[in-house]
């Protein structure tokens, strides 16, 4: 999946959003789906963990180069255990999102 593939199935899969072109619909309000971007932007992958009750924790310790994130599903709604590593939580949160409603 590209980066733009990922924004948009979170955007209408997760959040329940409409994606109309480059406009995202939310709630009755329009505004532009290169605003949101929770793979770039945590403010934005939060929504998406607050949804879903992830968590996410740092899991190396030292540089934060070398970091790797952990997320994990606060509650098991999806009758299976979710586990996601990767580089940023962001990328975690999306991630583990993805998954969950593949």
């Amino acid at each position: 999946m590209t980066e733009q593939q990922i924004i948009e199935t979170l955007a209408t899969k997760v959040m329940g959003w409409k994606v109309d072109g480059s406009k995202l619909i939310k709630n009755g309000y329009v505004s532009y789906l290169i605003e949101w971007n929770p793979l770039k932007y945590m403010d934005d992958a939060w929504v998406i963990a607050e949804k879903l009750h992830i968590g996410v924790l740092p899991q190396s310790p030292g540089a934060p180069e070398d970091m790797k994130f952990l997320a994990v599903f606060e509650t098991h709604p999806y009758d299976r255990d979710i586990e996601v590593y990767a580089n940023t939580a962001q990328e975690a949160i999306c991630k583990a999102a993805l998954e969950a409603v593949a």
